[in-house]
């Protein structure tokens, strides 16, 4: 689902007047304030999960352990997407506007001229694949904290509450400050390891799970609420409050977005071949579904056609082809490990 949600957030910034690497002709501030209204939760739902999943997968592995697998499983994938899988959204950039002529073989050369960001072409940072090497950053820092986080899972309903109350503190805290960019994702820098160190401590109690489960439409509801006041409130009315309200209401619209979510998630999802399928899938498809938006959105830039129409067409296009691709991978032995999942082995294999 997440992985699915990233796929249509990054159509729809083809449309965004804030800008992207390619940005159509027409633009739309319904498409920005959808961006801004989906970018409360949805890179925050990747760095939950993320936190749960490694506080899981730790068992009794060392720290040591647990970062060679996430070298394996992040930086490999990082670093051959820097060489080979974002190259071709640097190039369409620059063509798109006006910074190079040429073939696709002729520029890469060219890639490794600068710093992507300061005037170059070199994306050290991954575009899209920022996520992975921050990831990997913020496992680092928590690998040796994990078995003092596991002592401290939420064992109560009401620890929820504590997220909320930390992450207001620290986005009022940011009001006015430089490490206040929300270019990666909608959030701050600093906020992710809270998002990843929150997701851990929710690994604990079947107490807080059934609370999600129970609660989760409210949840939702809740965070649709204030999450959409934040977002979607003309400037006469954020006029009426203070920055700092705004913020808070940002934050309380995020979490119960996320609590929703997760609650859902574990109300309905059960354990099946075809889940393990797409979880499987879900690394490939996002390392790769960027590069093929941006393709399609580059030859649909002259088309004159109404901004939800070519929406339409740019996800029908981009969507089988980056599955096709994603299908491709889990097949071939070899690409497998570029795409941080484990090597076949007796016909299967299965995780990331």
């Amino acid at each position: 689902m997440a992985t699915g949600a990233v796929f249509l957030f990054h159509c729809g910034k083809f449309f965004d007047p804030g800008g992207w690497h390619l940005t159509n002709p027409s633009t739309s501030d319904v498409v920005r304030r959808s961006i801004d209204s989906t970018s409360l939760w949805l890179m925050p739902l990747f760095f939950i999960l993320s936190g749960l999943s490694t506080m899981i997968a730790r068992g009794n592995r060392s720290a040591l352990r647990l970062l060679w697998d996430r070298v394996l499983r992040l930086l490999l994938p990082f670093a051959f997407g820097v060489l080979v899988i974002v190259p071709p959204q640097v190039w369409v950039e620059r063509v798109g506007k006006g910074a190079f002529e040429g073939s696709y073989w002729a520029f890469y050369p060219h890639y490794f001229e600068g710093w992507y960001g300061l005037g170059g072409n070199f994306a050290w940072m991954g575009l899209h694949l920022w996520f992975l090497a921050l990831l990997f950053l913020i496992t680092l820092l928590f690998a040796p904290l994990l078995p003092a986080l596991a002592r401290l899972c939420f064992a109560s309903p009401y620890a929820l509450a504590l997220p909320v109350v930390v992450m207001s503190a620290v986005e009022i805290a940011l009001i006015g400050q430089k490490i206040d960019a929300r270019d990666l994702g909608g959030w701050s820098i600093v906020q992710y390891p809270l998002f990843f160190m929150f997701g851990a401590l929710l690994s604990g109690e079947g107490r807080v799970r059934a609370a999600l489960e129970r609660f989760a439409l409210p949840l939702l509801v809740l965070g649709v609420i204030a999450g959409g006041l934040w977002a979607w409130a003309p400037d006469s009315v954020i006029a009426l409050a203070p920055r700092a309200v705004w913020r808070t209401a940002r934050v309380a619209g995020a979490w119960g977005m996320l609590y929703g979510l997760l609650g859902l998630a574990a109300r309905h999802a059960q354990p099946s071949p075809r889940l393990d399928t797409l979880s499987e899938a879900s690394m490939p498809f996002y390392i790769l579904h960027q590069t093929v938006i941006l393709l399609f959105a580059f030859w649909l830039l002259s088309w004159g056609t109404p901004i939800p129409m070519k929406y339409a067409v740019l996800a029908g296009l981009a969507f089988p082809l980056t599955a096709l691709l994603t299908r491709g991978v889990l097949r071939v032995g070899f690409l497998r490990p570029l795409f941080g999942l484990k090597r076949v082995r007796g016909g299967t294999s299965r995780g990331r």
